[in-house]
């Protein structure tokens, strides 16, 4: 089909096609169209294939206007795609002719394209940004007291051996604890707490010292601004706390085969120089992850900053509405009850998404420039020591159920590539 083809540019992402069709080429295509429609189609009247043309043109006017416009549209594709390299399938357009002129000579017909468009990553000079990085050690010190906490983990807490009703520090609290947060309160029944380990919110362990056995008492506290729990940083909490029992961790005086087996339940032949290695290994490499997240994110904060973004507006409503979605029928309820709230929550939503999608688009360039790929079997190597690392009570079961989750093998291959990328950017070796 010939097609007289222009096109204007009216911003960024708008693109105005304008085009031309002689008439006789259109005739041409709705002649088949009807040839097509009087084989398919039963007409009283007429047998399958006999029905006049302008029956046929009379009885499926509608259809027929839209499967030629189908046709034209799918043709002037191709000639933007060939003449102008402005693929449609890579854009948002307007699914409705803003024009169509159907003269007597020429078929003519007007729309806007919507092109979404893409970011520019600026990688000019990149490497220049980059963090000069210091890779962590782990003292001697660091691992006893690392070994210490994890005998503790495997040693049953007793009772008392003396009549002491007062607790002390290092003691094991059994505890009722009712905790507010935002006037919505949660229970828990005879939670063990080792009084001094800092295992609980700032605070909290300190206010249990010289609590007595059966008596409650109220703890005021405030969640750090850098907690965890992002949801909780900064918000106030509420607990009331029932001291049920004093216990205590009896330390072996030696550490025996069988307590090292508790601790490391894959191992044939448990030692204590293996456990010291495990743990060396695992502190360093915790030290590591977090030297690299906070210098990663430094550097990749600055690459973007220098960058240029114009994320969709339909992208993002889409993306909003797909995570309100995940939300429970109360919470929906709750959230469309109040439209503060509710337009809080998209907002907060929306700049996540924006964090995301271009933190995600920047590590994308990042592999291209770096010709950063997994090798053969380093995608299992990195399913190995997770396994390993987690140290699962049953790793074979483990092993076989990991194996058939699609979403964590994805998630396991994403962050493996970026592991690779940063150890290269960062000068690290395995």
């Amino acid at each position: 089909m010939k097609i007289d083809l222009k096109i204007q540019k009216l911003d960024k992402k708008t693109t105005k096609v304008d085009a031309n069709i002689a008439q006789k080429e259109i005739d041409v295509v709705e002649k088949n169209i009807i040839k097509e429609l009087s084989k398919e189609k039963e007409i009283d009247g007429f047998n399958k294939g006999e029905a006049p043309e302008y029956v046929i043109r009379f009885t499926f006017k509608e259809e027929i206007e839209n499967e030629r416009n189908k046709v034209i549209f799918e043709s002037i594709s191709e000639q933007l795609q060939s003449d102008y390299d402005i693929n449609i399938d890579d854009m948002e357009f307007l699914p409705e002719y803003d024009k169509i002129d159907d003269s007597s000579e020429t078929f003519s017909v007007e729309f806007a394209i919507t092109q979404s468009v893409f970011p520019t990553i600026d990688m000019t000079d990149y490497k220049t940004i980059l963090p000069r990085f210091t890779v962590p050690t782990v003292s001697r010190v660091e691992v006893a007291n690392e070994l210490t906490r994890t005998i503790k983990s495997v040693v049953k807490a007793e009772p008392l051996d003396k009549d002491r009703k007062t607790l002390e520090k290092w003691d094991i609290a059994v505890v009722d604890i009712k905790t507010t947060i935002n006037e919505e309160t949660t229970e828990s029944k005879n939670v063990m707490i080792e009084v001094g380990s800092g295992s609980s919110i700032p605070g909290f362990e300190d206010e249990l010292i010289d609590m007595k056995v059966g008596y409650s008492k109220e703890i005021n506290l405030t969640f750090p601004d850098d907690f965890a729990n992002v949801s909780l940083a900064g918000q106030d909490v509420e607990y009331t706390v029932l001291l049920n029992e004093i216990r205590m961790l009896k330390m072996p005086k030696s550490i025996t085969k069988s307590v090292l087996k508790k601790i490391l339940p894959n191992d044939n032949e448990p030692t204590l120089e293996l456990l010291e290695q495990r743990i060396s290994d695992n502190m360093f490499f915790r030290k590591l992850e977090t030297a690299i997240t906070k210098e990663k994110i430094m550097f990749m904060d600055e690459l973007i900053a220098k960058s240029s973004y114009d994320i969709n507006d339909e992208f993002l409503d889409t993306e909003i509405q797909a995570t309100f979605d995940t939300l429970s029928d109360e919470e929906k309820i709750r959230l469309e009850d109040n439209e503060e709230e509710l337009a809080t929550y998209k907002e907060n939503i929306k700049t996540n998404i924006i964090s995301w999608y271009k933190y995600r688009l920047a590590l994308q360039e990042l592999l291209v420039v770096e010709d950063v790929k997994l090798e053969d079997g380093e995608l299992q190597d990195a399913f190995d020591d997770y396994i390993a690392r987690n140290n699962f009570e049953d790793a074979n079961t483990a092993r076989i159920e990991l194996e058939k989750d699609n979403a964590f093998i994805t998630s396991l291959r994403d962050s493996t590539l970026e592991e690779k990328l940063f150890y290269k950017l960062f000068n690290l070796t395995k």
